[in-house]
């Protein structure tokens, strides 16, 4: 039975993942036949909402089955399960609320003239803000839930609105669909679209601080022999391994389905006709900078979602810390921040085109 965690800063291996990644974001259209209705037409933009997860914590988890000659799952075979926790630490002065805020206002900034630059219309904070619909926001308690329900599942968050604006739509990083406005709400969401004469962008992101790679295996075996007449002597045995890296990359965090990696955000757009599109973060779109001091493992850190598989050998790995401090933290998620700004209007301008 092995167990393996490597903690790596890895100054000088692999390339971390291309700064500008248009082909990292899919278009899901709402249309007919998945058709994209808003995406390919867009003119001008307002982004009513921008909210961005900032992750002090992250959790992975793996499980594998034993897999036979042919492919398929091993006929009483064994399954092999894992988890790993990774810590943000800053170790010189403490992130504040202000901090947070100041990096969400200066990428919705950046956000809106990396539009304007590209020749697609924004309509201005003051502007979208002063609209009765903006004034009606979601129940708050929902949102309190679905942190709690985030942190239940290891992955912990510190939630900012840009400009300290308010919720109109909740997003719960924990599921794959879960956006849309209630009935009521939509029909007034249309005529807020129809009176900024833009469609509406909600954009929900969450910045990571850390890759966690998982693997791995189980292997059984069988041995039967005679020792004697009607006497059988039967030996099984089974070898587990478990191996994981940790390594720094502040980015914004893809994925789209719960299969052990925590899932990114996406953006939910609508208009005047109660029409709706939905861009997907498929892949991570990285700040491709190094900015960690130390990666070590922390014995006296919580393994969060901690639990024991009955179905499989379960390792709970001694987590991991990512040690940093906070304006190479702030430069690194600044870059990441624009990088994805860049790579939306890409993908808005390549939608267009096409």
């Amino acid at each position: 039975m092995k167990y393996n965690l490597v903690a790596a800063m890895l100054l000088a291996a692999s390339p971390l993942m291309a700064q500008v990644n248009p082909d990292a974001l899919k278009i899901v259209g709402g249309g007919a036949m998945g058709k994209k209705t808003i995406v390919p037409k867009i003119e001008s933009l307002a982004f009513p909402q921008v909210t961005i997860l900032y992750k002090t914590a992250t959790t992975r988890e793996m499980f594998k089955n034993e897999r036979g000659a042919l492919g398929g799952r091993k006929h009483g075979g064994g399954s092999v399960a894992g988890r790993v926790t990774s810590y943000l630490d800053i170790t010189d002065v403490e992130l504040t609320q202000e901090d947070y805020q100041q990096l969400t206002n200066g990428f919705y900034t950046y956000l809106l003239a990396a539009c304007n630059k590209e020749g697609i219309k924004t309509v201005d904070w003051a502007t979208v803000a002063s609209q009765d619909f903006y004034k009606d926001q979601e129940d708050k308690k929902e949102e309190e839930k679905m942190q709690q329900e985030s942190q239940r599942r290891g992955q912990v968050y510190t939630t900012v609105n840009a400009y300290e604006g308010n919720t109109l739509l909740n997003y719960d990083p924990t599921k794959t669909m879960n956006l849309g406005f209630a009935f009521g709400r939509a029909k007034k969401a249309s005529r807020f679209s129809d009176d900024l004469k833009a469609d509406l962008a909600i954009v929900h992101l969450v910045v990571d601080f850390a890759d966690i790679k998982m693997d791995g295996d189980v292997k059984t075996s069988q041995y039967t022999r005679s020792l004697a007449p009607f006497v059988y002597r039967i030996t099984k045995t089974r070898d587990f391994s478990f191996n994981s890296t940790v390594e720094e990359n502040v980015k914004v965090l893809g994925g789209t389905a719960w299969d052990g990696k925590p899932i990114g955000g996406r953006i939910f757009f609508y208009n005047e006709k109660m029409q709706t599109d939905q861009i997907l973060f498929d892949s991570d779109i990285s700040a491709d900078v190094k900015f960690a001091t130390n990666v070590t493992q922390d014995p006296t850190k919580k393994v969060l979602n901690k639990k024991e598989n009955i179905f499989a050998k379960d390792f709970n790995a001694v987590p991991v810390v990512v040690s940093t401090t906070k304006s190479a933290y702030i430069s690194a998620v600044k870059k990441a921040l624009e990088n994805f700004a860049d790579s939306f209007v890409k993908k808005i301008q390549a939608s267009r085109k096409g």
